[in-house]
């Protein structure tokens, strides 16, 4: 593992048996090509997600550019690049099979897995524009992290092979290098695939939950280990699917389950299993040949040097921000929701900071989609100053969520209480009739009474 030693090995943060940002390059196929300045790497799979097509070696990727029109409008526009590396092409062997089954506590740790795509290449190729995003960060929005949920992931990343193009020297017309000065092209193709097989699992309260996560896996089946969880846990009140497999044209597929469809949920995740192996069979045969990940390299090195991000903490931190927000929104829309026709103070509040989150998730966003054009501290300074307003943001959220809940819970209490007041009643034209009836039969007493009397 020759990429092994390189500084993104050192600065990640350790988590079950992987350290994050080295599980980053190995999912990115990475290993044996070892990481170096100015140049770039994009999963073939984020590429197609946002181009709808694959590289060629020596091909310089298409990419999306903001425009600014006189009148201070943008456009975004691709930005098609005709110009070719030549080259000998070298097959190298390189295989490599890594499977796990963890669990995944943290979005930080779904990202760590998945692998989120480099700041520089998504800022320089347009990833994040008309609101597109690392299928990581997409992924992570739609999870729970509480504590009633638990989410479990089967990851398996296998690469075969890799291309090598060995550039050959050839004369430079005039204006040539001015032209391609912030172009590249692909060096490195590997070819592979990464499977992701993930559900998360939400039980009726915490203790099935915890009870959950201390079962021993005796496979690295998760319909097994779905079955060990009926036995001697029960079945959860909701359960969600989720899989990913780079080596197809299709993005990922989500599907959500209810208690009583716990039988569907796993023959669900059972066919997927069974899809992933029959997909590996088909690249150790040859009879497909899907690719993992490209390495872009710059047409003139000393032009390009100004794209290789120092610190991809820095912009894992950053995304991790809108993540955070993402969910924060979906929190504040539900929220709303419940406040409808309702003028209240608390409503008002729900309102207003649903449209704060969603402005702030455009500047985070914003910041992010132009990563390459901030300097390091920079970066920094953007990542520090919105993390304390994030921070804020969603602690308020949760808060308000929790009042607008409370509020009416509180309402179809007294609605309740109002509906058994008004059973207990008795209406009002009835007690009229009643108090009359007893004047008359009263009256009648009184008059028998005096006859009686009058008769002795």
């Amino acid at each position: 593992m020759a990429g092994g030693r390189g500084k993104s090995w050192r600065i990640g943060r350790t988590i079950p048996g992987l350290c994050v940002w080295a599980t980053f390059y190995l999912l990115l196929g990475c290993l044996g090509c070892r990481p170096a300045d100015g140049t770039m790497d994009i999963t073939a799979f984020e590429y197609f997600r946002k181009f709808g097509k694959h590289l060629e070696l020596g091909e310089c990727p298409t990419r999306e550019t903001v425009i600014t029109l006189p009148n201070n409008t943008t456009i975004v526009k691709q930005e098609a690049c005709k110009t070719r590396q030549r080259g000998n092409i070298t097959n190298v062997p390189r295989e490599l099979n890594d499977t796990r089954h963890v669990i995944i506590p943290t979005a930080n740790d779904l990202v760590a897995y998945l692998g989120l795509c480099g700041g520089e290449a998504a800022s320089y190729l347009g990833i994040l524009n008309n609101a597109g995003d690392c299928v990581a960060v997409d992924i992570a929005s739609k999870l729970s992290f509480n504590k009633k949920t638990m989410i479990r992931a089967y990851v398996e990343y296998y690469r075969k092979s890799l291309d090598i193009l060995d550039t050959i020297a050839s004369p430079v017309r005039e204006g040539f290098n001015l032209y391609v000065a912030d172009k590249f092209y692909v060096k490195n193709r590997s070819y592979g695939t990464l499977e992701i097989i993930l559900v998360q699992f939400r039980f009726r309260n915490r203790k099935q939950n915890d009870l959950a996560k201390d079962l021993k896996k005796t496979s690295n089946l998760m319909s097994e280990y779905m079955k060990k969880v009926e036995r001697e846990v029960g079945m959860p009140r909701k359960v969600m699917v989720l899989s990913l497999s780079t080596a197809t044209e299709e993005t990922y597929t989500l599907k959500k389950y209810t208690g009583r469809e716990w039988g569907s949920a796993v023959r669900d995740v059972v066919l997927r299993e069974l899809t992933v192996v029959q997909r590996r069979k088909l690249i150790d045969s040859g009879r497909i040949r899907p690719n993992l990940n490209y390495q872009l390299f710059p047409f003139v090195p000393n032009k390009a040097q100004t794209y290789r991000m120092s610190s991809p903490l820095t912009w894992e931190a950053t995304s991790m921000l809108e993540v955070t927000l993402r969910v924060s929104v979906g929190i504040a829309k539900k929220t709303a929701k419940r406040c409808r026709k309702n003028r209240t103070k608390l409503c008002r509040r729900v309102r207003g900071l649903r449209r704060k989150l969603v402005s702030l998730q455009a500047e985070i966003h914003e910041g992010r989609a132009h990563w390459m054009d901030l300097s390091t501290k920079e970066q920094q300074g953007f990542a520090a100053l919105y993390a304390a307003r994030v921070s804020t943001y969603s602690s308020v959220t949760k808060s308000l969520s929790r009042n607008v809940r409370r509020m009416k819970k509180q309402e179809k209490l007294d609605r309740t209480n109002a509906q058994k007041r008004k059973r207990n009643q008795v209406p009002l034209e009835k007690r009229v009739r009643r108090l009359k009836h007893k004047r008359d039969r009263t009256h009648v007493h009184r008059i028998m009474r005096r006859r009686e009397q009058a008769q002795n």
